[in-house]
């Protein structure tokens, strides 16, 4: 996911929802839409994802998304889940993470 697409979601207090993917959405995923966050998400050939994103999860990318700079991620970086000290690269969160946290 791109660093830009989760800020435009968090800045907008809600994700401007194309009305052709809502109702692409199961009736399941529409009642948690209404709960969650929801991010379009740029798929393999450029279609958007949808990508349901609950409360917790996203607090937790926000305080990511504010200590961004603190882990050693550059500010040119696209990715949202970036390798520290590398400008172009996604993190492999399995390896990454856990030494980022404790």
């Amino acid at each position: 996911m791109l660093f830009s697409t989760f800020m435009e979601v968090t800045t907008s207090g809600k994700a401007a929802v194309n009305q052709e993917i809502f109702e692409s959405l199961t009736d399941i995923e529409k009642k948690l839409a209404e709960s969650h966050v929801l991010i379009k998400i740029k798929g393999k050939r450029g279609k958007h994802v949808p990508c349901l994103l609950p409360s917790d999860a996203k607090g937790a990318m926000d305080v990511l998304a504010l200590k961004r700079h603190k882990l050693g991620i550059h500010k040119e970086n696209p990715y949202f889940f970036a390798t520290p000290t590398k400008t172009n690269e996604l993190l492999p969160s399995r390896l990454e993470l856990p030494k980022q946290i404790y």
